[in-house]
């Protein structure tokens, strides 16, 4: 609810993730252990429309990712997945109707 997604949409995250952590690909075992990452200067910190939603994170890619990039693993600040991962607005194109790909 804080992060503007509806269960449906949430779910659709986790299954186009393949279960895993959207940066790092760790296999998260249970669907509820996932962070939202959203786009912080579209909406407040504790809250998103859920349109600026990245994608479900583990714990340590989330908290690395709000301490700052350069927080990252160095295989993930090399990598142009982070770059990939930072532009994509999954649940935005969910709500137009686009399917979403791992």
């Amino acid at each position: 609810h804080l992060y503007g997604l509806t269960k449906v949409e949430y779910l659709s995250l986790v299954e186009a993730q393949g279960g895993k952590c959207a940066l790092c690909r760790t296999p998260v075992p249970n669907p509820v252990k996932f962070h939202v990452d959203h786009d912080h200067s579209c909406c407040p910190v504790n809250k998103s429309c859920g349109a600026c939603v990245r994608g479900l994170l583990d714990r340590p890619c989330n908290v690395h990712l709000i301490m700052g990039y350069e927080r990252l693993p160095l295989e993930l600040q090399d990598s142009p997945r982070i770059n990939h991962y930072l532009s994509q607005r999954p649940v935005k194109d969910l709500r137009a109707g686009l399917q979403l790909t791992p």
